[in-house]
Parts: C-alpha cells; structure tokens; sequence
C-alpha cells in the first residue's frame, strides 16, 4: 500500500498564503511545507509552524532560492548560507532540501545532489530536474527521495489522476503530493498575474482538502518526510 506526503511549497511569502498552510497542517490535510528563508519574515507564523511541527510530525524543509548562475562554488556558498540561516531561525535542520523552481544548469543539480548526501537529507524527486540524467549513475542509490511526485498546482487533472492511480497501484511506495495554497492577497493584485496567481493559491487549497479527505476515505496513510529518514 502507497503512502502520501501532501507537501505545501513557498511558506514565508505570504502571510495570507501561510495561514493557509498553519490551517492545513493544523487540520492535518498535509504533512510538510518548504521554507523560502528569504521570504516576508513573519516571526509569529514561524512560531505556529514550531508547535505545529512537534504536534503532528510535520517536516519544514529549505526551498533553496538562487538566481541563474553556472559557478558551482558560488551556488555551493549560497546553499549554505540559506541552510544556515534556516538553522538559526528554526534551531533545527531542514527535513529535506528542494530547488525554488525547475530552471536548473547542470552545476546546480550537482549542488543539490552532493550537500543532500554530504548532510543526509532527503530531496526531493531529483530525477525530475532537467540535467539529472548529466549525474544519475554518479548519485544512484545515494540520495534518499520518493518514489513518485505529483505537482497538483501546474496540472488540473491530476487530482483525478491520482485518485485514479491510487485505485490501481498497489506497490509500497512513498508518492510527493506538491500544492501550492493559500488565501486571497490583496498584495499581488496590482501584478498583471496577481488574480491569476491569487485564484491557483485558492484552487490548491480546496484540492488539498478534497485529496486528504479522499485519502482518509481510502485508508491512505499520509506521513512527512521525516519518515524517510
């Protein structure tokens, strides 16, 4: 039987996108969240995420932000600096590391790959990265990570979708649910993609909801990824 970590990205960029997330991690409907440390700073919602994290597993993890730069040592310098300063706001180290986004060069794969086995952090599905083939026998068997990843944010369906493969798969496998929630920002309005941004956030949320209630229904167990550890 598969189990599900339902993981909410990009906490700290917004206050009304983070009480999303504190609800949903209160109400237990997802399991983990990915910290930018370079977001608003908001102290009380770091607090909540805190008790939160000790009340019902939750695992907060460092979503590594870094402009386009192909120097391996530069980004190696700033993986730190961001891991540190995630250390000296939680007192803890992150459950697993992630990439911002997707646009990865190759150096950056190799960063990611080499501080998570250097550290022994789980990441996320690294096969998924645009250059992992450049490294995958270098790092093979080496990094702990899911079995499958789901982005129900970029993709409508795959609410269905996954619902559907839950019905078929029957393997032990770990499956990653990425959302993005969160509740209206008046904020991003003035954004030409503000509304657009504001009405996926809003989406995930209900998804979200929809999801964990589907899994409860299915006897679905869903843990964080301080149980791949």
């Amino acid at each position: 039987m598969i189990k599900v970590i339902i993981n909410a990205d990009d906490f700290w960029i917004s206050d009304k996108f983070d009480e999303a997330i504190l609800e949903l991690l209160e109400n237990k409907q997802i399991t983990s969240t990915t910290v930018l440390v370079r977001g608003c700073k908001n102290k009380q919602n770091i607090n909540r995420l805190m008790e939160l994290k000790k009340k019902n597993n939750v695992s907060i993890w460092l979503h590594f932000k870094i402009n386009w730069i192909d120097d391996y040592n530069a980004i190696m310098n700033e993986l730190n600096k961001q891991y540190n300063s995630f250390k000296n706001i939680f007192g803890i180290e992150p459950s697993h590391i992630d990439k911002h986004n997707r646009e990865n060069n190759k150096n950056e794969v190799r960063v990611m790959c080499d501080f998570a086995i250097e550290h022994n952090l789980p990441i996320r599905l690294y096969t998924r990265w645009k250059y992992f083939k450049t490294y995958e026998d270098e790092y093979k068997n080496k990094i702990i990570m899911t079995d499958k990843l789901y982005n129900i944010t970029s993709n409508n369906y795959w609410i269905k979708v996954i619902k559907e493969k839950i019905q078929n798969d029957h393997n032990d496998e770990i499956w990653e649910v990425i959302c993005h929630p969160g509740f209206f920002d008046n904020k991003y309005e003035p954004a030409k993609w503000g509304t657009e941004l504001n009405k996926r956030r809003e989406k995930d949320y209900e998804d979200v909801i929809e999801l964990s209630k589907y899994l409860k229904e299915k006897n679905i167990k869903t843990i964080s990824f301080l149980d791949l550890k």
